[in-house]
């Protein structure tokens, strides 16, 4: 199915999102990317107070609506 890869370049993970989006993107999956600069694990939870959180969750938001078609 498309997927949708999302991380915050202070995740501890980060390298390993990132290699996780070349990959399936590499395997012909339609894959989107969202990096949120400064993120850290879990940064939704900045949602109504930090401008970059609330940016990647409109993008994240599209894309679900627009691959679902609701």
């Amino acid at each position: 199915p498309p997927t949708l890869v999302s991380w915050g370049t202070y995740e501890v993970l980060a390298g390993e999102d990132e290699e996780f989006a070349a990959r399936v993107k590499d395997a012909g999956i339609d894959t989107t990317t969202v990096v949120v600069p400064g993120g850290q694990h879990s940064y939704v939870y900045g949602a109504g107070r930090i401008p970059e959180v609330d940016s990647a969750i409109a993008q994240i938001g599209a894309w679900v609506r627009d691959r679902t078609k609701i």
